[in-house]
């Protein structure tokens, strides 16, 4: 990862290896894209803040929203694979597999992505006016796979996001002027 603290930009280069832990063969697999929920007004985020009475992300300016985008996304044979947002959930990428993931065993995707970080008053993550970067489910990630389909949640803001197990490694280029702290390990 490489932090653009001035822009509130990340770019993003992630190694993902899916395990298929079910009995069933996936063709796809759906990935949650939480950051770009803050996109658009007419997100389910968006529409939450609406039914909310919160005007504030109806009025914010382009400067003020959060999104993703998806560079390229290739399998580990370096096929460049076909993806799609949801239409009504711009929050959930689905990705077309063109090896089909067996039981049982796994699958390396390389996903090269930029995200805009939102301003943090509107969930308490994202930019804010002091310089500071809060990270929370702004990263892709795996839904859940459950009773032979993925679970596909839009974010709407209830800190209940529903993704698959997961291991993480990040390495992250910033600034020299500027420290990390996290709740995880670090080295």
């Amino acid at each position: 990862m490489r932090i653009n603290v001035e822009e509130h930009k990340v770019d993003v280069q992630q190694n993902l290896i899916y395990f298929n832990s079910s009995k069933d063969t996936l063709y796809s697999i759906v990935l949650n894209d939480w950051n770009h929920s803050f996109s658009s007004k007419n997100s389910s985020l968006g529409n939450r803040f609406s039914d909310e009475f919160i005007r504030s992300f109806h009025l914010a300016s382009d400067e003020d929203r959060g999104f993703t985008d998806i560079k390229n996304i290739i399998d580990n044979n370096f096929n460049t694979l076909y993806w799609k947002r949801n239409e009504k959930q711009i929050d959930i990428i689905e990705i077309e597999l063109e090896t089909p993931i067996l039981p049982n065993s796994s699958q390396k995707l390389n996903l090269l992505y930029s995200i805009k970080l939102p301003n943090e008053k509107f969930s308490r993550y994202g930019f804010n006016n002091e310089g500071k970067l809060y990270f929370k489910n702004c990263f892709l990630n795996p839904a859940i796979y459950q009773n032979g389909k993925f679970v596909k949640q839009s974010n709407v803001n209830l800190e209940d996001i529903f993704n698959a197990s997961s291991n993480i490694s990040v390495s992250l280029d910033i600034p020299l002027k500027y420290s990390f702290a996290s709740n995880l390990n670090t080295i």
